[in-house]
């Protein structure tokens, strides 16, 4: 979708003072393409760099058979002094770019180890205009409606966006309503969807992002996102809708760690027998839990925020749901090298920084309180 009619703007970022920085000409909404071949050959990058500091990139895989495409969102940082741009999606490793001829070029820096769809020697080039994709995403977020105005602050990167009354609209709206019958408090929300640009109501200002829901995946009563989530100016309409973190946090071990999210995907309810979690114990290096359908027992070792899972044992039950997700699980621990914890959440992550786990502290099953007094 062409839009050539958006102002542009100054490209700020923020410094570790907290102060805006501008690059005066480096205007945004902008657009850019890959110009240079793929390392596998076949791959076009499209990247749109937004107002509020989000950003939207495609990956398409010319000649290959459907699913060829990939779209993905999340936050853009500019280094002012250093000439760097950096993208952050949600659970993914961050890319980084040497930002040349005024914003007009931005050259791939890959950091040791790390691969991706562009090569050694791929550049974006910035188009004349703003092309704005319209990406088709699996989006968790908290949805409300507020004076007739539906809207969702997405977990990915804590965008705030408004839900266009079409599509598949009515049954999340029916569902969350269901779930959380208080008027006009937010519901975790697992969808599909597609973030389209419409006219703003004031012809004066650009196109707004609006999020079209296609088909709603599940509800989480009483769920949220959590802060590790969200950064940027959009924390404040966040904290608005879910309230501030807990001032204490919870201890890592002798907590029932409920498993809420794993490799960037939402648990689903129902889809295992028994719910996936993990405890660690208090006064020996031992972790207990359920995979989903099989009981789990190992070791850990601890040493600042930086967490070591030995193997992981795990019964042999046949599992009629969810022993795919066990095994996602199980890969997960595997590549754990740090750990942290903000309110009552817990994050496993790996060498990359990347979170592969996300947990939330929960009420001690009954069943589970003999894991309490293990020596």
């Amino acid at each position: 979708m062409m839009i050539g009619s958006l102002p542009g703007l100054p490209l700020t970022s923020v410094s570790a003072q907290g102060r805006r920085q501008e690059s005066p000409d480096f205007h945004i909404p902008a657009s850019y393409e890959c110009e240079a071949p793929a390392k596998d050959g076949g791959i076009r990058q499209h990247l749109d760099l937004l107002p509020g500091g989000h950003f939207l990139l495609r990956e398409d895989w010319v000649g290959s058979p459907k699913p060829n495409r990939r779209d993905r969102l999340g936050r853009w940082s500019f280094d002012r002094r250093l000439g760097r741009l950096a993208l952050q999606g949600n659970g993914e490793t961050q890319l980084e770019f040497a930002v040349e001829e005024n914003g007009g070029k931005l050259q791939w820096l890959p950091a040791p180890t790390q691969s991706s769809a562009f090569s050694s020697d791929s550049f974006l080039r910035r188009m004349p205009k703003p092309a704005l994709i319209e990406p088709h995403l699996r989006l968790t977020g908290m949805f409300a409606t507020a004076a007739d105005s539906p809207s969702i602050v997405l977990c990915e990167d804590g965008w705030w966006l408004p839900v266009a009354m079409e599509g598949n609209y009515q049954a999340l709206a029916d569902a969350c309503r269901q779930a959380n019958p208080k008027p006009g408090e937010a519901t975790l929300v697992c969808l599909d969807g597609t973030i389209v640009f419409r006219p703003s109501p004031n012809e004066s200002r650009p196109a707004r992002p609006t999020l079209v829901v296609e088909h709603l995946v599940a509800v989480y009563p009483g769920a949220t996102c959590f802060p590790s989530l969200v950064n940027g100016p959009t924390k404040n309409s966040y904290w608005k809708l879910v309230g501030p973190p807990s001032p204490a946090d919870a201890p890592l071990r002798e907590t029932y760690w409920k498993l809420v999210c794993l490799e960037g995907r939402p648990i689903e309810a129902g889809a295992c027998r028994q719910e996936p979690h993990l405890i660690f114990a208090r006064k020996t290096p031992r972790v207990f839990g359920s995979g989903g359908c099989n009981r789990l027992i190992g070791s850990f070792q601890v040493d600042g925020d930086r967490l070591f899972l030995g193997q992981i044992a795990s019964t042999r039950m046949a599992c009629p749901s969810g022993g795919e997700q066990e095994a996602v699980f199980l890969n997960a621990l595997g590549r754990v090298a740090r750990y942290r914890i903000r309110g009552r959440r817990l994050d496993l992550l790996n060498a990359a920084g990347t979170i592969v786990a996300a947990f939330q502290a929960a009420a001690l099953p009954q069943a589970e309180g003999k894991l309490r007094s293990e020596p």
